[in-house]
């Protein structure tokens, strides 16, 4: 008796595709994932740095004005002009360095830190080689 091994059978072109496919979906669904939570932690840091930098500012606002009413009562007690004169005259220079501020440091909105793009590089990368894989396996 003569013994004969067994075929392997080779799968077929179809069932390749589909586990390419496959592959490929469940790739892009990992990668989209990780730029969703990659986007999501940093617009959860930013969102505390918005919240601590609005405390800032809130508590030097506070502190500015305090100083303004202590340089106008001082400003009062050493020089003869009246009260509301030296109001005028402080308030006038707060605006003045204020508006001075706002003309110079315009752009800086442009500093700002952008959020990583470079997982939805690798995605668009990722979409793009599936596509020509699937185009060549379909000639």
């Amino acid at each position: 008796m003569v013994y004969t091994a067994p075929q392997t059978r080779k799968p077929s072109v179809a069932s390749l595709l589909s586990g390419i496919v496959t592959d490929a979906q469940s790739l892009l669904a990992l990668e989209l994932t990780a730029v969703r939570l990659e986007v999501e932690h940093e617009l959860r840091r930013q969102k505390k740095r918005a919240i601590r930098l609005g405390f800032g500012i809130g508590v030097n606002a506070i502190a500015g004005m305090l100083l303004a009413f202590m340089l106008v009562h001082g400003l009062a007690a050493y020089t003869a002009m009246p009260l509301w004169s030296c109001y005028g005259l402080i308030g006038g220079l707060l605006a003045a360095v204020g508006i001075t501020l706002c003309y110079t440091r315009k752009g800086s909105s442009e500093d700002a830190e952008e959020i990583p793009v470079q997982k939805a590089q690798t995605v668009k990368e990722d979409r793009q080689w599936i596509t020509s894989q699937a185009e060549s396996g379909r000639t």
